[in-house]
């Protein structure tokens, strides 16, 4: 009995997350293809899948156009705008900065995984993002394990240890609370393993 129950909770671990995603997904693209066909009215509300197909099309288009000048200027005026309006300056930004993370690695914000000491002995990993004013301290990104948010704390350089992770292993492995698996190549255990060497 044990045997079978081990073996249901292993496949719950591997459908769930599944389900979930492919879930989220179908819920999303059904949003967005509706929202488009109803604003384009009678013309395509019976072509299912025509919104998302415009709606892709047009997405694909601004993209081409900020690769000309003039386009990249009126950006550059439209957010100048855009931050003089208090609400609408903290959304837009933030899910701006997002998308440049999420974006191709070029256009990403620059960071580094780092271990931070947070006491003699006791350190945590997270994500050096820039530094203070003064150039003294390091701005370093902390996220919660298994949950949205986490703290910006300014650290003293000599506090401030870069490893040998990428943003997004270090994003992973603090996250997930370390619980989040590896890399094929094993990048942070080894790179953890490095860091319990030197203590």
């Amino acid at each position: 009995m044990k045997r079978h129950l081990s073996i249901l909770f292993q496949g719950l671990v591997l459908a769930i997350p599944a389900i979930v995603t492919l879930y989220i997904l179908v819920a999303t693209v059904s949003w967005f293809d509706g929202g488009v066909r109803g604003w384009l009215g009678d013309f395509a509300s019976e072509i299912p899948g025509l919104g998302l197909l415009l709606a892709v099309i047009v997405v694909y288009g601004v993209g081409l156009l900020s690769h000309l000048l003039l386009f990249r200027r009126f950006l550059d005026v439209a957010e100048r705008l855009i931050g003089r309006v208090p609400l609408v300056k903290t959304v837009y930004g933030s899910v701006r900065d997002l998308m440049g993370f999420l974006g191709p690695r070029e256009d990403r914000v620059q960071g580094a995984a780092v271990r931070v000491e947070i006491s003699p002995g006791i350190h945590m990993i997270g994500i050096r993002t820039t530094d203070s004013e003064d150039g003294l301290k390091s701005a370093v990104y902390l996220p919660f394990s298994y949950m949205l948010g986490g703290f910006l704390v300014f650290f003293p350089k000599d506090k401030v240890e870069f490893i040998e992770m990428t943003v997004e292993e270090a994003l992973k492995f603090q996250i997930t609370g370390g619980m989040g698996g590896t890399s094929k190549e094993g990048h942070e255990i080894s790179a953890l393993n490095r860091l319990l060497d030197r203590r």
